[in-house]
């Protein structure tokens, strides 16, 4: 009884604390993004004096939910409820499938989930539904890799043994997603330096984005994701092919300089050479566990399509997919996952979400090109970037109850919403314009 009322008393104390702390940044358009962001990179860090049943990952982001929504006192309207329908329908479905799920281990949680998760995609809408809070939110991407990255190469530096390999966990984060949040950050410094942006944010100067994308990409390597590193080359190819010819020459510069001083770093502490042992593992240089991973892997999937072929139309229900492994509990593909747990509707459903994100960020672009509007081409140049990596990462990591992804589509929401607003100022200004010299 007594460790029940501890825990409690800390539980108490420390929302109360992040209540007061979050109250007061909630009208400064330039701290709070940052704090919510942030909140993303704690999801594993669990003090023991909180027990098993509360984690700091999920109690600060609901106590900064519940201090917003009182900050706001309730007016959370937004300027575009376009990505709305189809998360409402996405959850609303898969919360209904815990009615037919055979295995509702863990389902009420995830059920629960959904709704934090929507209601955190809708404050992030109305945080950054102007061009001021939507850059911020950007920024706090780049802050929290930039906190990823250094404490990455802290602890590599610490624990690298010669020879063998280590996946450190910055932050105790899973590398996969551990490399998601570094390339996002990473992503809004590349587009800056392509349009040749300055003074995004004064807590950054913009002579340090060479010196933070080459930390970023030292931490990408000490997560020794092989998802990372594809995806991170994806953006990569982009980048050249929106670039102009001059522009080019200058990525292929930079990444020579670039590739010299990690090599440098390596000759000290080699972040190269761990991660080749780690590629290493799935050709020819350790098969016992190449052995034990690809095989498990593929058994995940098969197991995964069998599942949704036994139940083809609405799937087996959600969290009813958990394959005897070591590896995971899910198939660390999000289609196969909705297509199991939610049949082909659920896969419709999930994929018209990407579909959907994709397209706003592509027309916003468009518009944004066509009208001229350069602050509004870099934040809708950087969420297509951030779109495009949400959707490869979705292929090998579990999206559909990651954090970030509900961030990044109320953020894209957002950027729909400021793109019109924006562009029906312009049309507006022109026809006075006009009207006036008639």
């Amino acid at each position: 009884m007594t460790d029940e009322i501890t825990l409690w008393s800390w539980v108490l104390a420390l929302s109360f604390i992040i209540f007061a702390f979050t109250f007061y940044f909630i009208p400064r358009k330039h701290v709070f993004p940052y704090l919510w962001v942030l909140s993303l990179s704690i999801e594993y860090i669990n003090p023991v004096f909180l027990g098993q049943l509360f984690t700091v990952g999920k109690l600060v982001p609901m106590i900064l939910l519940f201090a917003y929504m009182v900050g706001k006192k309730g007016h959370l309207s937004v300027r575009s409820y376009k990505l709305f329908l189809p998360l409402i329908l996405l959850s609303s479905y898969f919360i209904l499938s815990l009615f037919w799920a055979e295995q509702t281990i863990g389902g009420t949680q995830r059920g629960f989930s959904f709704v934090l998760l929507f209601i955190s995609f809708w404050l992030v809408g109305h945080s950054s539904q102007d061009e001021v809070g939507l850059r911020h939110f950007l920024g706090a991407f780049v802050m929290l890799s930039m906190v990823v990255s250094i404490t990455a190469i802290f602890g590599f530096i610490d624990n690298i043994i010669p020879g063998t390999l280590l996946r450190f966990r910055a932050l105790k984060l899973n590398p996969i997603n551990m490399s998601q949040l570094i390339i996002l950050g990473t992503i809004p410094l590349l587009i800056s330096i392509l349009m040749n942006r300055v003074n995004n944010w004064k807590w950054l100067d913009d002579k340090w984005f060479p010196l933070v994308i080459t930390i970023n990409m030292i931490g990408l390597l000490i997560s020794t994701s092989k998802t990372g590193v594809l995806v991170f080359f994806l953006c990569i190819l982009i980048f050249f092919k929106l670039a102009s010819i001059k522009k080019r020459v200058q990525i292929v510069i930079f990444s020579l300089v670039m590739a010299v001083v990690i090599g440098v770093f390596n000759i000290w502490y080699p972040v190269f050479d761990n991660m080749f042992l780690r590629v290493g593992q799935f050709t020819a240089g350790d098969v016992d566990i190449a052995e034990q991973y690809l095989p498990d892997r593929i058994r995940i999937w098969d197991e995964a399509l069998n599942l949704f072929i036994e139940y083809p139309m609405f799937g087996s229900g959600l969290t009813s997919f958990d394959p005897m492994t070591t590896i995971a509990k899910a198939p660390h593909n999000d289609i196969l996952r909705t297509l199991a747990e939610g049949g082909i509707v659920g896969g419709v459903l999930w994929i018209s979400v990407l579909v959907a994100s994709l397209t706003l960020t592509i027309r916003s672009v468009r518009l944004a090109v066509s009208y001229r509007l350069d602050n509004i081409e870099w934040l809708a140049r950087c969420m297509l970037l951030f779109v495009i990596v949400v959707i490869a990462f979705s292929q090998s990591l579990d999206m559909l109850f990651n954090k970030s992804l509900w961030v990044i589509m109320g953020m894209t929401s957002s950027l729909w919403g400021i793109t019109v607003y924006s562009v029906r100022s312009v049309r507006r200004k022109t026809a006075v314009y006009k009207s006036s010299l008639q």
